[in-house]
């Protein structure tokens, strides 16, 4: 029945029947139905379309925070690296001073065993030396010179 179209008959019987009035009422209910449908899915895109937009404010966010990470990371990076360098760099110094100090320390022992001689042995020891002849020759000239009568 549905392959042919109904003749005048068929369209009266059917009227007669109620089956025109229950075709009119399901078309009425499908066009209902259809701008039911439309409405909901109008309503779910404008829904989705907010949704899409609030998801990229979201992911460029997101981008803007994990750029600003990796400059921070970049700068830690590098500050650590300075870091590291000036403790390298201290280390090295505080060393260099402890082995001044211990150059310095053996120097002073040296001294004090010198001062911890007794004045014979300092003179003992000067007089070894070719400044201690010199010295007396010398003091001596002064005194013949002194003792001469002019």
């Amino acid at each position: 029945m549905a392959s042919e179209i109904p003749t005048d008959e068929d369209v009266e019987e059917m009227e007669q029947s109620g089956v025109v009035a229950v075709l009119q009422r399901a078309i009425g209910h499908w066009g209902h139905s259809g701008a039911l449908i439309s409405g909901a899915a109008t309503v779910f895109v404008h829904e989705l379309e907010s949704l899409n937009q609030e998801l990229k404010k979201k992911e460029d966010r997101n981008q803007s925070l994990e750029n600003d990470l990796s400059s921070l990371k970049t700068t830690y990076d590098s500050k650590l690296s300075d870091l590291n360098s000036e403790v390298s760099r201290q280390k090295a110094q505080v060393k260099k001073a402890m082995e001044e100090a211990g150059a310095m320390k053996d120097k002073n022992d040296e001294l004090q065993v010198e001062l911890s001689k007794s004045k014979e042995e300092i003179i003992a020891e000067f007089q070894k030396f070719a400044a201690y002849d010199q010295a007396l020759a010398d003091a001596g000239a002064p005194e013949i010179m002194h003792g001469q009568v002019i």
